[in-house]
């Protein structure tokens, strides 16, 4: 959105016209609700969170420079908004602002990489727990099978001896 509005003052700069601010204001009515949504994503991870407050900072006196150009251009004219364009300040704070970013992002794909990994361990835990299971299940199943097994076999023979018993009685 910063890069947006950049966009925009430089065509109003550079014509004089006013609908080339029409994407300066269409991203500095957004930019506050975007860093609000933002600073809500980053709550919970104090790395980024500790360099927010710089890059809110970074960002006001960008707009602030944006605007003083627009507003320099809009009263002075062309060549006064130049002056303010060439001073500088605007892109040393640009990219100020950049690095800042890149930084954060930098951060985010780390984080995210580690949740991956973190993840796909939890996977393979999860698949070697469900296979260990599964064959603890087929060792209890076999085991009460051949229990049984050997209880019928059993009883059957105790069987076949009390009827043998019983004959050998009469």
């Amino acid at each position: 959105l910063v890069k947006d509005a950049e966009t925009g003052q430089r065509g109003f700069v550079v014509t004089g016209e006013p609908r080339y601010l029409e994407p300066y204001t269409a991203a500095v009515q957004a930019i506050d609700r975007k860093i609000a949504g933002l600073e809500q994503l980053i709550a919970n991870d104090p790395w980024p969170h500790r360099r927010f407050p710089a890059m809110r900072n970074l960002i006001a006196v960008k707009l602030e420079e944006l605007k003083a150009t627009v507003d320099a251009r809009r009263e002075r004219g062309f060549e006064a908004a130049r002056q303010e364009v060439v001073s500088d300040r605007g892109k040393v704070t640009m990219d100020s602002l950049r690095v800042l970013v890149d930084e954060m992002n930098r951060h985010e794909e780390s984080t995210l990489a580690d949740r991956n990994n973190d993840a796909e361990k939890a996977y393979r835990n999860a698949i070697f727990t469900a296979i260990l299971s599964m064959m603890l299940t087929l060792l209890a199943v076999g085991m009460v099978v051949f229990l049984q097994n050997r209880g019928n076999t059993e009883r059957a023979l105790a069987n076949r001896q009390l009827q043998e018993a019983n004959i050998a009685l009469e």
